[in-house]
């Protein structure tokens, strides 16, 4: 190598040395040139997102547009819904084809901002403003897509009713997969319905892999006290009162059913229990795909602050089931019905016995003729009416049984009611028979005025899948509740206004971040129960206490 050339290699390594003492070496300077990249492109995107009310006009300004004619296709479904002043934003996916997407949200003569998306995903501060200055009034949305001809749509406005009163903080539900058979994946969650944080208090598997966990109940919609029971494995009710966490068996002594549907007296440390019996058939055609038999059932008072227990509404020849309180809690509502064992003997094969706590005495028991039960003639015609009867806390007894709704004449049965907090409404499933509606497609939510006795169908709030497992929040504006409406397999959760002349508005389905998370999230939602505060305890402390022997 001549003297030059040598000379020109030493000054460009001089430079080189130079060059990576100022900026690095050149990973480090590939590595500052894409992070400066996805800056300028995070940034972009976020001002594009939050473009100023104005901008959406200058975007419309000189370009062709079509005006629709029509609101656009949306997922959820949100248009027309009342909606509390403190639920988190109402995110929605827009089903139209295009390039671009402009969601505009406005209140009259107030704040206004524009959502950048083919998913309107807002942040909680803006919605919370936008709610703020709504109350009493209503959300107009607007939607703009460019297609790719460069025209854009402009689609008619939706708009959504903001009501005055807030709904219960928090929701409580139970996540399972829709078939019912793995229990170690059943989880206790926790959703704070102001934002889209969710909590797993409590993990089936956290205590046995064949543990399934049952309903959980809390008294007047606080967490301070509370239970939920499990099942099969380790069985038994953890309870929790003013932090104090203990596993119990709420079972009568004699009663070997086990304890299931449970519901906390409002006012007392008193949780009435069905006992329950119950058994599952699988259908191979029917798209209602599962029955669930009770082979017998009763209710039980447990009493909280002494941890005894003792029968309650033990009639023989009756199956007693779904206890639910008055706000006063000096009402108990259930549903009965009569006992298939109780009909008279066939000259071809005597009756088997009624079907009482000290008959099953183990799950194979002979005295017991379950197959009597499966038979389509019989489990097709089991039907519950829905009764009342009077609460002296002071005696804890319970008055003469009263028949509410009578479903006989109606070809039906009903399950699951549900008093209104001011004792105006009860609201309650009715099915075409059983017990467990949650399965059965046309289950409907029904409504009996408490003090006419007037009963209808909430055709408001019904779909041509299932409705199920409602509860009211603490002021009794709103119904939670589940319903299969979406796909037909998945229980999700939706909410629906009542408002104080009577009315109720169009149920909208429980928001989430990403509205694809309902289709995601391969669970059912069951038993959702509103509080107006968070569960204090942690799920280590549930957990360790579930694990332990009653």
């Amino acid at each position: 190598m001549d003297k030059n050339a040598a000379s020109d290699w030493k000054e460009l390594d001089g430079k080189k040395e130079r060059l990576a003492r100022r900026f690095g070496n050149a990973g480090t300077v590939l590595r500052i040139g894409v992070g400066l990249a996805v800056l300028l492109a995070v940034l972009t995107f976020a001002a594009l997102r939050l473009l100023p009310d104005s901008d959406v006009d200058a975007y419309l300004s000189g370009a062709r547009c079509n005006a629709a004619e029509r609101t656009p296709a949306i997922y959820p479904d949100y248009a027309g819904c009342a909606v509390p002043p403190n639920i988190a934003p109402m995110n929605f996916e827009i089903r139209e084809e295009g390039v671009l997407f402009l969601t505009r949200f406005s209140v009259e003569n107030g704040f206004s901002f524009v959502e950048k998306g083919k998913t309107a995903d807002v942040s909680i501060g803006r919605w919370r403003k936008l709610l703020a200055e709504a109350v009493g009034k209503r959300v107009k949305v607007e939607v703009f897509v460019k297609g790719r001809n460069g025209e854009w749509s402009v689609f008619s406005p939706f708009y959504m009713n903001v009501a005055e009163t807030p709904i219960d903080g928090w929701l409580h539900y139970r996540l399972i997969e829709p078939g019912y058979e793995y229990f170690s994946q059943i989880t206790l969650a926790e959703r704070n319905l102001e934002t889209f944080d969710e909590r797993f208090w409590f993990e089936a598997k956290s205590t046995n892999n064949r543990t399934c966990v049952n309903c959980h109940t809390f008294q007047n919609r606080r967490t301070e006290n509370f239970l939920f029971h499990m099942r099969r494995v380790c069985p038994g009710s953890v309870l929790c009162r003013g932090g104090a966490v203990t596993k119990l068996d709420p079972n009568v002594p004699s009663d070997v059913l086990g304890a299931a549907y449970a519901a906390w007296n409002p006012k007392r440390p008193l949780v009435a229990f069905s006992t329950n019996a119950t058994f599952q058939m699988f259908h191979s055609l029917s798209p209602d795909r599962i029955e669930v038999l009770d082979a017998a059932s009763d209710l039980i008072l447990f009493d909280a602050e002494r941890s005894k227990s003792k029968p309650l509404c033990t009639t023989p020849e009756l199956f007693e089931t779904f206890p639910s309180w008055s706000q006063d809690g000096a009402t108990l509502y259930y549903c009965v019905a009569e006992s298939p064992y109780s009909d008279a003997p066939t000259a071809e094969k005597p009756t088997a016995p009624l079907a009482t706590a000290s008959v099953l005495e183990s799950a194979n028991s002979d005295e017991i003729d379950r197959r009597k039960l499966e038979a389509p003639d019989v489990y097709a015609n089991f039907r519950y009416n829905l009764a009342k009867r009077a609460f002296d806390p002071t005696t804890q007894t319970v008055g003469e049984q009263e028949t509410l709704v009578d479903a006989a004449p109606l070809g039906k049965s009903i399950s699951h009611p549900r008093a209104s907090p001011d004792g105006s409404t009860l609201v309650y499933t009715l099915s075409k028979f059983g017990t467990f509606p949650i399965w059965r497609r046309d289950a409907d939510l029904w409504s009996l005025n408490l003090s006419t006795g007037e009963t209808r169908p909430l055709d408001e709030l019904n779909s041509d899948e299932s409705e199920s497992w409602h509860e009211w929040d603490s002021s009794g504006r709103w119904l939670i509740f589940s319903s299969r409406r979406d796909d037909g397999s998945f229980t999700r959760v939706y909410i629906a206004y009542y408002s104080e002349d009577g009315n109720w508005s169009k149920p909208f389905l429980l928001p989430q971040r990403n509205p694809q998370e309902n289709f995601e999230r391969m669970k059912s939602y069951n038993l959702p129960e509103p509080t107006v505060e968070p569960i204090r305890i942690s799920p280590r402390k549930l957990a360790q206490a579930a694990r332990r022997p009653c």
